[in-house]
């Protein structure tokens, strides 16, 4: 990394897309609070929607200072699974969105807490998601359900040599959008070829 680079890429970005398209920035929790209250304000600036893990994720307190400083709105929580330490981030206020992940949240049923946890506090959800394969399916089915969940934030689309072999349908991109499967279940059918081969044992 070179100084600068934040900054270079970020206005790269917004050059490359306009104006009206919604930036997301991860800090991925390497920045002290003044140092990512420096850079969120160059963000605000930049017209970024929201300024992700600023600080190291467990330090709520750091986060809080950046929090306070800026009109950028922060958003936090992939890393996070306890519904105490989601309740603290918003008593804390170290964060305005919540990010549970629900592959690492215990799933469905403790994901729409910290959702109702988050409406309950007056703000709402996105979806943090970095499983391409059944993690994306999952991670759709919990956005269409969830109220609180305003916007999309990441279902890893890129391709990925088990996720386009795991299971049909195949999830497709159409217009900037995936639909929700809606077969049984999660709404895809297992590739028990493929479950086999990479079995462990």
């Amino acid at each position: 990394m070179w100084p600068g680079r934040t900054r270079s890429l970020v206005k790269a970005v917004r050059e490359a897309v306009g104006d009206d398209f919604q930036l997301m920035v991860d800090g991925n929790s390497c920045y002290s609070a003044p140092r990512a209250i420096e850079l969120g304000r160059y963000l605000e600036q930049m017209g970024v929607w929201h300024f992700e893990e600023p600080c190291p994720y467990f330090d709520l307190e750091e986060t809080a200072k950046v929090a306070r400083a800026l009109d950028l709105p922060i958003a936090g929580g992939e890393q996070d699974w306890d519904l105490r330490v989601f309740r603290e981030m918003l008593v804390k206020q170290a964060v305005d969105i919540l990010q549970p992940d629900v592959i690492k949240c215990y799933g469905f049923s403790h994901a729409k807490k910290i959702a109702a946890l988050a409406d309950a506090f007056g703000t709402f959800i996105t979806v943090h998601n970095a499983q391409p394969n059944l993690g994306t399916v999952a991670t759709l089915h919990f956005a269409a359900a969830t109220p609180a969940c305003r916007y999309a934030q990441e279902y890893s689309i890129e391709p990925h040599p088990l996720r386009d072999r795991l299971f049909e349908p195949k999830l497709e991109v159409v217009d900037g959008h995936i639909a929700v499967p809606d077969g049984p279940g999660l709404g895809v059918t297992l590739n028990e070829d493929v479950i086999k081969e990479m079995r462990v044992g």
